[in-house]
């Protein structure tokens, strides 16, 4: 699974959603320029690093676009390793809201959100960020878990069902879980291989949560949640997998035609 934990609306915007990726033209040739300007005097100013990003739809442009950031893979991630004999398994535990990682420090400094007594201190260069450690870090094992006031999303990894070459249609996710608060959003969001868009169905309050025929069809089908937790809760809401029934995906053969045709960039949103 990949997790996109804690991560809350910002001055982060969808360029293409917003209506500022248009063309412009210069010399006479219109295409998609980057260019940087100053709104004052910048005498002593260096600029120390440029990037040009990949754009990648967001899960949802109004109420989460930084995910376009993070599926784009443009933000830095927070990952987790686990003996199993002699190898490492890497868990990806969360993405972090900044534009690079410099320094990690390990502390019993806490912050507003910290659950246990150690922190994991993350220092960029212009911003830092904490993700709690220890027994306690689990907001589900924490006494009294602090879950709301931001978004929380997580992207389950692709399944292509066994069949990578073949098109397959769903009929039906289930999502089981635990703690689901009347007063939550708990959204659903999926796309295939080839989409050019993220599907979405919502906002659900109880677990466990159904989808019935998912709109799209291709060879690889993925699918992610978004939760909003209203209030602090004395229980966080707590699941841990995604289930197509039995009997609920259609194998549809080798269907060149249904690949649809090149994606185009920006992608749709």
């Amino acid at each position: 699974c990949i997790a996109i934990m804690g991560l809350a609306n910002s001055d982060t915007a969808d360029i293409f959603a917003d209506g500022t990726w248009v063309k412009g033209t210069v010399d006479g040739v219109s295409k998609y320029w980057f260019r940087f300007t100053a709104d004052d005097s910048l005498l002593s100013a260096k600029i120390r690093e440029v990037y040009l990003c990949p754009y990648r739809p967001p899960l949802d442009a109004a109420l989460f676009p930084v995910t376009g950031q993070a599926l784009a893979g443009v933000l830095p991630r927070l990952l987790i390793g686990t003996w199993r004999g002699e190898s490492i398994v890497w868990q990806d535990a969360g993405v972090m809201e900044m534009a690079k990682i410099e320094k990690i420090i390990i502390g019993r400094t806490s912050g507003a959100n910290s659950t246990g007594r150690q922190t994991l201190w993350l220092l960029g260069p212009d911003s830092i960020r904490y993700f709690p450690i220890g027994a306690d870090a689990n907001p589900v094992r924490a006494a009294w878990p602090n879950t709301n006031g931001a978004t929380h999303a997580m992207e389950f990894s692709g399944n292509d069902f066994g069949l990578p070459g073949n098109i397959k249609s769903v009929q039906k996710i289930i999502i089981p879980g635990e703690h689901l608060q009347a007063d939550d959003e708990f959204w659903v969001y999926w796309r295939y291989d080839l989409d050019d868009r993220w599907y979405s169905d919502g906002p659900h309050s109880a677990f466990p949560v159904e989808v019935n025929d998912l709109l799209g069809r291709g060879r690889v089908l993925h699918v992610a949640v978004q939760q909003n937790d209203a209030s602090r809760d004395a229980i966080a809401a707590y699941f841990t997998k995604c289930v197509i029934p039995e009997g609920m995906w259609t194998d549809e053969g080798p269907l060149h035609e249904a690949l649809g045709t090149d994606i185009e960039s920006p992608q749709v949103v």
